[in-house]
């Protein structure tokens, strides 16, 4: 039997170089669900939603983003991490009764 390897994926670069994180959201997810970034890296999220407006919100980077419902143009944000640490993103809308699932974690190591 053979082992497959599968290569990671290269992070997709804006022409500055910042890395560009699309993400998803739905009730009740985020896709990707799991970042790693490093410190002094700048990420420009852009979220869409798939389905009604949801928040994504992490208290420890103060970051508290509204996402409109579906159809609506993309939310993008930017920022740099300035800190090692494991981080949580979660959404803070009303959007039903599984939210508390509905999570992303940004790890985040030295440079």
């Amino acid at each position: 039997m053979t082992a497959c390897l599968v290569q990671p994926k290269e992070p997709k670069r804006l022409p500055d170089g910042t890395r560009l994180v699309e993400v998803t959201a739905w009730q009740w997810g985020f896709d990707p669900s799991f970042i790693t970034a490093r410190v002094d890296e700048t990420i420009h999220l852009r979220v869409t939603s798939l389905d009604v407006a949801h928040t994504l919100t992490c208290k420890d980077l103060n970051i508290d983003l509204l996402i409109p419902a579906k159809g609506a143009t993309p939310v993008d944000f930017e920022f740099t991490i300035q800190k090692t640490g494991d981080f949580i993103f979660v959404c803070d809308a009303p959007c039903g009764p599984a939210k508390s699932r509905q999570k992303i974690r940004l790890l985040v190591t030295p440079s």
